[in-house]
């Protein structure tokens, strides 16, 4: 892969700007992220961040919302966005010729979006589609039971979307004062990949976004976990749909590697532990795979599984079996090279693409406020000793509380 540039600046105001100029092709994309997501809502207005991306899109003070969703598409590009629990992005791909009109139009949005009520009662509508689709959705909505059950009653366990109640609530006042609250300058980074140039682009950014302000720090709460362990939901389908696992690393924790390696090892691919198990030899999956998180504080270790009603036992035995074994005797040197090779593979190739390394850039910025060369990461991953990964397996599948998600057929609505 051709070296890339890293460069960063910091705007008096506080705004900062991280790019890597990739000198490849002609593709660009920049991402204007807040450091603010469904995290920092109340329970009252869960949503909020998510219903206000939706929001600014529908007009500012200079642009109707045809104007900006024909503004990049015209010459090609793709203007989006989307919301997180500790983020919201917006972001352009675009060609290196549009990189100017790309600022300007995220400027627009992040700067002078003008909130209506006609435009509110109609993004109303269209998010609560958004929360049925994810309703009707049992694979989504497994993992939203996942999240409930293991940070009830915290801002991490409540839906992006938000509910029915909430989407309700929330009016123009409450939209604005968010805008103002945590559209401000020491949350916002922006990250930008691909044929660009770093001190061209602080220029724009420092025309169009310095001016905004800084607030007051912002206040998280503490990480609470659940004492239940499990929670069971009735629907009516035809699979039964199974969420297992424990709390991760947050994503500065140097175990992190290790755990990458253990999620390759355990359920990322077609040649993963429980794909082979599950799938290939029993035949009792067609959908089968374990996921990670990495936030500020916290992570998550998920596995995924949908089966028939009848097996779900069966299932179950060996996705615990399958844990117990990494806690209780590892991943030999010869599978954690195989592991090794596999997971270096997988993030070079990932990183061909500029946006995959605009959201790399913003997020390593986020939590660690600097930047690490993929030669690094790749050296970390392949620095993971077998006695490193086998103690990062014995914390988090021997030590650490198991929680379980099912949703199963029944009679009743989804809920």
């Amino acid at each position: 892969m051709p070296s890339a540039c890293y460069r960063k600046t910091v705007l008096d105001n506080g705004i900062r700007v991280v790019s890597e100029r990739v000198p490849h092709g002609r593709s660009v994309s920049i991402g204007a992220w807040i450091c603010s997501g469904s995290r920092d809502e109340t329970p009252a207005l869960n949503g909020i961040s998510h219903l206000l991306e939706h929001m600014v899109f529908k007009g500012t003070q200079t642009r109707s919302a045809y104007e900006i969703a024909v503004s990049l598409e015209a010459g090609g590009g793709h203007l989006n966005a989307f919301t997180e629990k500790e983020f919201t992005c917006f972001y352009a791909l675009i060609l290196d010729s549009q990189v100017r009109k790309a600022v300007g139009i995220l400027s627009d949005l992040i700067r002078f979006a003008v909130f209506r009520r006609k435009d509110l009662e109609h993004e109303k509508q269209v998010v609560g589609e958004e929360i049925r689709n994810l309703i009707d959705t049992p694979e989504d909505l497994v993992h939203e039971k996942f999240l409930q059950l293991i940070y009830k009653n915290h801002p991490l366990g409540r839906s992006i979307l938000g509910g029915p109640a909430s989407l309700r609530r929330i009016g123009l006042s409450d939209l604005r004062e968010h805008y103002r609250s945590f559209f401000t300058a020491d949350r916002i980074i922006i990250a930008a990949s691909g044929r660009l140039d770093h001190e061209a682009l602080v220029r724009l950014i420092r025309q169009h976004l310095g001016p905004v302000s800084p607030s007051k720090a912002d206040v998280h709460l503490p990480v609470r976990l659940n004492r239940d362990r499990e929670v069971r939901t009735r629907a009516p389908i035809n699979q039964c749909h199974i969420c297992t696992g424990t709390t991760g690393f947050p994503y500065n924790d140097r175990r992190k590697f290790a755990l990458l390696l253990l999620n390759a090892w355990l359920g990322a691919g077609m040649s993963s532990r429980l794909f082979q198990q599950l799938r290939e030899k029993k035949g009792l999956a067609y959908s089968v795979y374990s996921s990670l998180e990495f936030w500020r504080d916290t992570g998550l270790v998920t596995v995924y599984a949908g089966t028939s009603p009848d097996n779900e036992k069966k299932v179950l035995t060996i996705i615990d079996r399958e844990l117990n074994r990494l806690a209780e005797r590892g991943i030999t040197a010869a599978e954690i090279r195989s592991l090794q090779n596999q997971l270096c593979g997988s993030l070079i190739l990932s990183l061909e693409d500029v946006h995959s390394r605009m959201n790399r850039l913003a997020k390593m910025e986020a939590y660690t406020g600097g930047y690490t060369t993929l030669d690094e990461v790749l050296g970390r991953i392949r620095a993971v000793r077998p006695g490193e990964l086998h103690d990062a397996a014995i914390e988090l599948f021997g030590r650490r509380q198991r929680y379980l998600s099912v949703l199963t057929t029944g009679a009743g609505p989804l809920s």
